[in-house]
């Protein structure tokens, strides 16, 4: 991988991280009612809720930066899908084996679950990456090719309707999923394309990037705050409390595109440092995979303590090592994976070899 695209992987890799983090606090039961606030920990976790929601925007905007260049290929397609099989089928047997899941919890519909991930949104954010990807042969060749101006103004109008609008007007608009969609992710793709072929202007500085970011993420948690003290003096309003708690809020969506524009300026010049993130970088994908399983996601947090250790004087180191040690650990098993297929796929190529000869 080139040194250039480093920077990259290393928003890769906070980006999981951050991913992580947002299943930690959730699914560890770590978020009190955001109503219901009293201790000094429960207020930092909404913090970092907020600091941690972008990460997914941060991933689709990552693949429109890269893939406008690239064209469709069945062949990474099929590595995609051979991947989240192989997790989705070995992570639900081991979890069987190892009495995490009872064999009587085994139906029709949960083997389905480990049969079909995609089908079946097992992992929800691959259903919807794998539909724009598929999507790539129609919208590449227009979005390369569209004037600057005229992919502006699309793209504003796109944000303005899927963003702008349900946040200024919080109102259950039907066309709106949270960002839990592919229109949402067209939008982050389209935004990423952009940012490759042009740029934005008003981001033209590394601290302006870092500084959207904080700002946005900032919003994100103040205006929860604001609301609820609004609903706690008048009664009304407790429907949208944490509205901004959402991908396609358009905090959400400036917080992730300063984090893009501001990573784009750094450079790793350390050969090793690039390498080691290179390695990495290149694990975060099947980070996610297994600890996401449907078997593990409500699991692991529990083996880490989340919700006991969330009221404790040192709730935020433990955290920290917590998203670092699930990083690591899933990391090691992606990489022995990815050994494992290339030996198995080596093999393969040499015994077609074979065969011709």
């Amino acid at each position: 991988m080139k040194k250039r695209e480093m920077n990259f992987e290393l928003l890769r890799i906070l980006a999981m991280c951050m991913i992580i983090g947002l299943h930690y606090l959730d699914k560890g039961n770590v978020l009190s009612d955001f109503m219901d606030m009293h201790g000094t920990n429960e207020y930092l976790a909404w913090i970092f809720e907020a600091f941690f929601y972008p990460a997914v925007n941060v991933y689709v905007l990552i693949s429109g930066y890269f893939l406008i260049e690239k064209e469709f290929r069945f062949s990474k397609l099929l590595r995609l899908w051979g991947q989240v099989f192989f997790y989705s089928v070995l992570l639900g047997m081991a979890a069987v084996c190892a009495g995490l899941t009872g064999t009587e919890e085994i139906d029709l519909y949960k083997g389905a679950y480990y049969v079909f991930p995609i089908l079946t949104e097992h992992y929800w954010f691959v259903t919807d990456y794998v539909i724009l990807y598929l999507l790539l042969p129609v919208i590449n060749p227009v979005l390369s090719t569209m004037e600057q101006k005229k992919m502006r103004n699309l793209l504003l109008v796109l944000i303005g309707i899927f963003s702008l609008a349900k946040s200024i007007l919080p109102l259950p608009f039907a066309v709106d999923k949270s960002g839990y969609d592919i229109l949402w992710f067209l939008c982050l793709y389209m935004t990423g394309a952009y940012f490759r072929r042009f740029g934005f202007a008003f981001l033209s500085g590394k601290g302006r990037g870092f500084l959207l970011y904080l700002l946005s993420v900032t919003g994100i948690f103040m205006s929860a705050f604001v609301l609820r003290m609004v609903c706690l003096r008048t009664g009304h309003l407790k429907d949208i409390v944490t509205y901004a708690y959402s991908y396609n809020h358009i905090l959400c969506y400036l917080a992730a595109v300063g984090l893009l524009a501001a990573f784009s300026r750094i450079r790793i010049n350390s050969e090793t440092a690039g390498k080691v993130t290179g390695v990495l970088g290149s694990a975060s994908f099947g980070v996610y995979l297994i600890h996401e399983h449907i078997d593990l996601r409500y699991v692991w947090p529990g083996w880490l303590l989340a919700e006991k250790q969330s009221q404790s004087p040192g709730f935020v180191l433990w955290m920290t090592g917590s998203l670092a040690l699930v990083y690591f650990v899933c990391a090691g098993i992606e990489l022995c994976r990815q050994q494992l297929f290339l030996k198995v796929g080596g093999r393969l190529q040499y015994g077609k070899k074979r065969m011709v000869k």
